[in-house]
């Protein structure tokens, strides 16, 4: 692997392991325009509402082919299975981005304020979420394969 490949590689996982960085966070694909980055009272950075989202709002849509993709289980990275940057669909295919998105700052709650629909790929509110609170989803709903869960296990 060449020196600028390894260099893009290491970022990469630097980024999925929690280490962002303010350029990082200043150049997150904005998937989810009433939402912004901040500090999560849950873990690290989370999805922070800037405006009021309405009950049965999409908040984030992760349908574009040009930024996520659908890949097995088997496929992931190590860094990516280990650190759970992923969403799982079933238990043999996830979908993953190359990118950064405000999509992957969503945190797990087990009383969560948004919704993940898979077939949709859409995230959308249970509820009124206002300006301040941060946008939280229960993974415990995604479909993951039993190799994918050892490594998930300490999140939920």
């Amino acid at each position: 692997m060449d020196g600028k490949i390894r260099e893009i590689k290491r970022g990469q996982e630097d980024r999925c392991s929690g280490a962002l960085s303010e350029a990082d966070l200043a150049n997150l694909v904005d998937n989810a325009p009433k939402c912004q980055p901040g500090k999560s009272t849950v873990d690290g950075y989370g999805l922070i509402a800037a405006e009021p989202i309405a009950a049965r709002e999409v908040i984030i849509d992760f349908s574009d082919p040009q930024i996520y993709r659908e890949t097995t289980f088997d496929a992931l990275e190590s860094w990516r299975l280990e650190g759970g940057k992923y969403t799982g669909i079933s238990e043999q295919r996830c979908i993953v981005s190359d990118q950064m998105t405000k999509y992957s700052l969503l945190n797990h709650s087990r009383t969560p304020n948004a919704i993940t629909h898979f077939k949709e790929r859409q995230v959308v509110a249970l509820r009124n979420i206002q300006p301040g609170e941060e946008v939280t989803v229960d993974y415990r709903r995604e479909s993951v394969s039993p190799q994918a869960k050892a490594h998930i296990q300490h999140f939920l």
